[in-house]
């Protein structure tokens, strides 16, 4: 295995652990690799030739596989010598200690894979009334406002493959991802030292604005796990990474003369992979799928963007239930596009329904939870309802909603931020419905 430690003793001790076992045990329902590789067949280039230090690697690695049986028939004598009885649990997968059995086993192998996942323009605007932007505009606008603070676009995500056994009545096999927004990340594990030093290098270039050196990382990192889909997570892992790719083309700017999106190929790339290995109903497609979304609403094909922010928010239905937060984000795009589609009085509904989610998600999670992020897209889903109450002659009621985004808005961005754009597009609508409310 080709894994990066802090510390050659922490080396040893894995290796001390290690029990013999099949890797990786063969899931009951995901796709076989050649499965795998025809549905990508066409969707993403092939990696380049292998150079001569890889061919090498390769090489030491099929000549290790050879001696497998024997390497991992033990942990090493050396340490069980020192350390006596292992004080450990056995490797995730192992099956020394399990009971093959019971109805309830279950076996993981390689859990807690830990891995970036980027966000680009999750919620739309509609922005100003006096100041009508295009679909374009708007989106870009947004993305202006991700650049203020490029790490607020980072979480720190875990995957872990779960697979029931046989007659275990337990159902399909489960992939587990699970992410943390990087600012809840560094509260909690601040000097954490058990982060891959790929992901700390990349996490630094987005946060210091070089998407052009992060895009360089993540496209070496795809070919690698592209050519190497039969082992470890790396099946998981491209669609993944191909994803963030997409949402750093966006952060960059990187259309073409002809408007087209670098990143919207990308983006149907990662689905495409991520339905592989996933599953077409898994909650990461979702995550790809709201990006598709966000891009067909900035070329006006509304009604495209609508099916893919519906199948987006079914997705996250079925897996999370009616009131989650990224329930919400769909539901607010969803009405953004009923806007662009002149449905002011459906999009204006949509728009509360989102509101009442993250109004009660806000509720119910520690104070700890709510980051930053998750307070602006409170303030926008807000700033969008007093845009429709605008557009319907509401002015009274537009008033104390932008009053109450302009509060949170000030909270999170700081009273000195009052030329950051949605605070000036908030100051702007309230000066409209002052005029016409007085």
């Amino acid at each position: 295995e080709q894994r990066s430690f802090e510390s050659f003793e922490t080396y040893l001790v894995l290796c001390a652990c290690r029990q013999q076992q099949p890797y990786p045990p063969k899931s009951p329902t995901a796709p076989t690799m050649t499965e795998l590789k025809k549905k990508m067949n066409g969707m993403i280039p092939p990696p380049s030739p292998s150079s001569s230090s890889d061919q090498h690697q390769q090489q030491q690695q099929r000549n290790g596989a050879e001696n497998a049986n024997t390497q991992k028939t033990k942990p090493l004598n050396v340490i069980n010598t020192i350390l006596g009885e292992c004080l450990c649990v056995p490797f995730p997968g192992s099956t020394s200690n399990s009971n093959s059995n019971s109805k309830d086993n279950k076996s993981f192998f390689n859990p807690n894979t830990q891995f970036l996942e980027l966000h680009g323009v999750e919620y739309i605007g509609l922005g100003a009334v006096m100041d009508e932007l295009s679909a374009s505009e708007r989106v870009k606008e947004t993305v202006q406002a991700l650049l203020e603070r490029p790490s607020r676009s980072i979480s720190i995500g875990y995957l872990s493959v779960m697979d029931e056994e046989e007659g275990s009545g337990g159902g399909p096999t489960k992939r587990i991802t699970e992410t943390i927004p990087l600012v809840t990340w560094m509260k909690n594990y601040p000097n954490d030292r058990n982060m891959a030093r790929k992901l700390q290098q990349t996490i630094d270039n987005i946060s210091s604005k070089n998407f052009a050196m992060a895009i360089e990382q993540l496209e070496k990192e795809f070919k690698f796990q592209y050519s190497h889909l039969q082992n470890h997570n790396n099946r998981f892992l491209c669609g993944i990474t191909a994803h963030n790719i997409a949402v750093l083309h966006v952060l960059k700017g990187d259309d073409d003369e002809n408007n087209k999106s670098k990143a919207m190929e990308v983006f149907r790339q990662a689905v495409t992979l991520k339905k592989a290995a996933f599953g077409e109903r898994h909650p990461q497609v979702a995550v790809s799928l709201d990006e598709i979304g966000i891009q067909l609403f900035a070329r006006e094909r509304y009604e495209d963007a609508l099916m893919a922010f519906h199948e987006s928010k079914k997705i996250r239905i079925d897996t999370f239930g009616s009131m989650h937060p990224k329930v919400a984000m769909a539901s607010n795009n969803i009405a953004c596009c009923n806007f662009q589609l002149r449905n002011h009085v459906a999009a204006l509904a949509t728009f509360k329904e989102a509101r009442e989610i993250l109004q009660t998600a806000s509720s119910k999670a520690s104070s700890s939870l709510v980051t930053d992020l998750d307070l602006l897209h409170v303030a926008i889903v807000l700033c969008n309802i007093g845009y429709m109450q605008i557009r319907l002659k509401a002015y009274e009621d537009a008033q104390g909603i932008f009053e109450e985004a302009l509060l949170i808005q000030q909270s999170v961005l700081g009273d000195h931020a009052n030329n950051h754009p949605a605070i000036k597009d908030t100051r702007s609508n309230m000066e409209f419905t002052n005029a016409f409310h007085s």
